[in-house]
């Protein structure tokens, strides 16, 4: 757990220095992107508070994995916006598409390094739990096993 919660924290620093970079426009995008419900004309204070009311929300009722997936995602979403707010240089219109798709190239594949860690997380997670069962019903069995056989002949003696 320990280790969850540093990361959460490195995570809420990041999402924090990316949302405060944004216009209230662009804040807009990523309440939208978390479905955050929000009121259009809204201060950008307001909407930075709802964002962290809803990270906090997800950290503390969801599974570690889950919520960290959610972090990552955000951040990636808010640097993005942040990307395609700032004017690009001048350029021909065919360099300009390119540069779009090698954008949106890059936003997939963020999410998906994030997705397959998670993912990594979670396995080896239940991969742990399911040694941990498995050395736990062993355990039981030899117990089991050790109490059901007969006695040996030689402590019968005992027994008179």
């Amino acid at each position: 757990m320990q280790d969850y919660t540093m990361q959460f924290e490195e995570l809420q620093d990041k999402l924090s220095e990316a949302l405060v970079q944004l216009q209230p426009e662009q804040l807009h995008e990523v309440c939208d992107f978390a479905k955050i419900d929000t009121a259009k004309p809204s201060r950008k204070h307001t909407l930075l508070k709802k964002i962290s009311t809803e990270v906090d929300n997800v950290i503390e009722k969801e599974e570690e994995t889950i919520a960290l997936t959610f972090l990552r995602a955000l951040i990636a979403y808010a640097n993005d916006a942040k990307e395609r707010a700032e004017p690009p240089p001048p350029q021909a219109a065919a360099e300009t598409s390119v540069s779009h798709e090698a954008e949106a190239l890059s936003i997939l594949q963020k999410q998906y390094a994030a997705l397959q860690e998670s993912f990594l997380e979670s396995t080896k997670k239940i991969e742990e739990e399911m040694a941990k069962l498995t050395t736990r019903g062993m355990t039981g069995q030899q117990r089991r096993a050790d109490l059901t056989q007969p006695l040996a002949p030689r402590h019968l003696h005992c027994l008179k």
